[in-house]
C-alpha cells in the first residue's frame, strides 16, 4: 500500500493547512484521489479542528470516501519543523498520515493498521527520525 512515491521527508510547512495540501498533492500526483479530496481536507481541519492529531506528535488527514477516493493510498509526511494544530494532548505534530479509500470497509481497515503503528512509540520514533523513505517503508511493512 505504500511506496517510496508517497513519502516525504523534511517537509518544510508553516501551518496545518499547509501540511495537510502537500500530504494531499502527494496522493494526488499518485492517482490515489481526485483533487476535490484535497479540499475536503482541508474542509475537515477546519469545520473539526485539531481531532485529526490522533497521538502525540501525529496527525491524521483524511475525507469521506465520497470525497473523491479512486483507491486506498497513504501519503506519509515528516516535518522539518514541528507544527502546532491546536491539539492541547498532542501537539506539536511532527509526523503527518494522511490516506484516502474509496469504500467505508477499507476505511476501517486501513485506520485498524494505523492505530496499531501508534501504539508502538519506538516505531513512531523511528517514522519520525527517518533520513529516507525506505527507512519508513521498514518500519511499515509490519502492518500490511
Amino acid at each position: 500500500m505504500i511506496k517510496p512515491e508517497c513519502i516525504r521527508i523534511k517537509v518544510k510547512a508553516e501551518t496545518p493547512e499547509e501540511v495537510i495540501r502537500i500530504a494531499g498533492r502527494v496522493m494526488l500526483e499518485q492517482g490515489i484521489i481526485e483533487e476535490r479530496y484535497v479540499e475536503a481536507m482541508v474542509n475537515v481541519f477546519k469545520k473539526m479542528g485539531p481531532y485529526m492529531v490522533i497521538s502525540p506528535g501525529v496527525c491524521l488527514p483524511h475525507a469521506g470516501p465520497d470525497d473523491g477516493a479512486k483507491k486506498v493510498g497513504i501519503a506519509i509526511l515528516t516535518l522539518e519543523n514541528a507544527i502546532c494544530f491546536g491539539n492541547k494532548e498532542n501537539d506539536p505534530v511532527k509526523i503527518c498520515i494522511a490516506f484516502a479509500t474509496p469504500d467505508k470497509k477499507q476505511h476501517v481497515k486501513v485506520l485498524a493498521s494505523i492505530a496499531e503503528l501508534l501504539q508502538n512509540k519506538q516505531d513512531v520514533e523511528d517514522i519520525a527520525n527517518a533520513k529516507t523513505p525506505e527507512d519508513i517503508i521498514k518500519v511499515l511493512i509490519k502492518y500490511k
